[in-house]
């Protein structure tokens, strides 16, 4: 259904009483690897952007926003067709094992997550494409894909209506395509996994995966550009996600413009169980795979707000959609910190690097022995005019340094070398 586009109420950014998504902010990436000086015009955009996903939406439906105007236009919804994304009878990988690829990591929070924002501050893509997909709402091809925020899949709330071992789960996404060729929909789709009963709610519809009965709809969608998968890092490209008592949202940012959905909470009351985020670019719905060519890298952050300073936990290997990609999360690129925000940041490539080759004992024992070397002469160093003129501190910092290296050097002979 193509969605209706004609402005219906214009509402400016100011003093109001917010409706929908009360607490809404912009959960920014801390570590930032724009270069705002280089591009002061992408950066004013940024800026605009966290502004206006700070400022509450003046009620439920359809927004837009076209920078550098403050204020939101609400639009009429559209209503994607129902693609379920979630697969498998394991909760927490689903069909991701049909492809051996299940290495995603998931943010895991100290307190209850109420905004989370991803993006890619590094993108290199030569070519993308969507396969795979087993239902009929898959959408595959070159240059499809989609981008998710999925919360943990293993609480339950009153949505449950009491059935024992229903848990809720819900995803906040964009998807090419996903309302008809050449419009891609942002939206929301809500899930009741191991509903346990032959019939879901009313307005809700089921699917099996097993033995289980699972209950699953979306949220209303609103009609957004597609994006070319390569350009993701270089237009800054956002999706975040709220969970608060006062509303849901979802939105997008394409480095110009902001479209987002807001709804209501009560459909599965997620902001009272939020504790781990995902965030990654995934196949186009429908189980399917997000294939890269060449040496693709893309590097993923996700930050979040939980109410604490503290840094998550990254569970590592533990994907809770049904889509997937082919790239493989670099050993040890995990990593976490608050810098303002809880944040977690990796690095997924298409064929990792080999391992660097196995040192021999007598590779080692030369590099313990330049080590010695270097301690001896920054040692004699300290007596020599060199180190005069208010130099001494600096040069006590090499003595320093050099006795570290030292010490890691004989380390790493003893542990290879007994």
């Amino acid at each position: 259904m193509r969605p209706n586009s004609i402005l219906a109420v214009v509402f400016l950014i100011g003093p109001m009483i917010p409706v929908c998504c009360r607490g809404q902010a912009a959960a920014e990436s801390p570590p930032s690897t724009l270069n705002r000086s280089a591009d002061p015009e992408l950066a004013a955009r940024i800026d605009w952007s966290k502004q206006m996903r700070g400022a509450p939406l003046p009620g439920e439906g359809c927004f837009h926003a076209r920078y550098p105007a403050l204020r939101w236009e609400k639009l009429s919804c559209a209503q994607e067709p129902l693609r379920a994304r979630l697969g498998g009878i394991d909760q927490r990988g689903g069909l991701a094992k049909r492809w051996g690829v299940t290495e995603r990591s998931v943010a895991v929070a100290q307190g209850t997550i109420s905004i989370a924002t991803g993006l890619f501050p590094s993108v290199s893509i030569n070519g993308e494409q969507s396969v795979g997909g087993s239902t009929s709402g898959a959408i595959d091809g070159w240059n499809e894909y989609s981008l998710q925020i999925n919360t943990n899949p293993d609480a339950t709330t009153a949505a449950c209506k009491k059935h024992v071992g229903c848990t809720v789960w819900q995803q906040f996404t964009y998807l090419t395509d996903g309302l008809g060729k050449g419009k891609a929909a942002v939206t929301m789709q809500y899930w009741l996994l191991n509903f346990g009963s032959k019939n879901c709610p009313s307005h809700w519809h089921s699917t099996t995966v097993g033995s289980e009965l699972d209950c699953v709809r979306n949220s209303k969608s609103i009609e957004a550009p597609n994006i070319p998968p390569s350009a993701l890092g270089a237009s800054a490209v956002v999706l975040s996600a709220v969970a608060t008592p006062g509303g849901d949202a979802v939105t997008l940012f394409d480095g110009l413009q902001l479209w987002t959905v807001g709804a209501k909470d009560t459909m599965l009351d997620i902001s009272s169980v939020w504790n781990e985020a995902e965030f990654n670019i995934f196949g186009d719905a429908g189980d399917s795979q997000a294939q890269f060519d060449g040496d693709a890298s893309v590097t993923v952050l996700l930050s979040y707000t939980d109410g604490t300073s503290m840094p998550p936990f990254c569970l590592l290997n533990q994907s809770v959609t049904g889509e997937t990609n082919n790239l493989i999360p670099l050993p040890l690129s995990c990593e976490v910190g608050t810098n303002q925000l809880p944040f977690m940041q990796f690095t997924e490539v298409l064929v990792p690097p080999p391992p660097p080759p196995k040192l021999t004992c007598a590779q080692l024992l030369t590099i313990v022995s330049a080590a010695e070397t270097t301690l001896h002469a920054a040692q004699h160093r300290l007596h020599t005019p060199a180190c005069e003129n208010g130099l001494s501190v600096e040069c006590l910092n090499q003595v320093k340094v050099a006795e570290q290296a030292l010490t890691a050097a004989e380390g790493r002979y003893r542990k290879n070398c007994p």
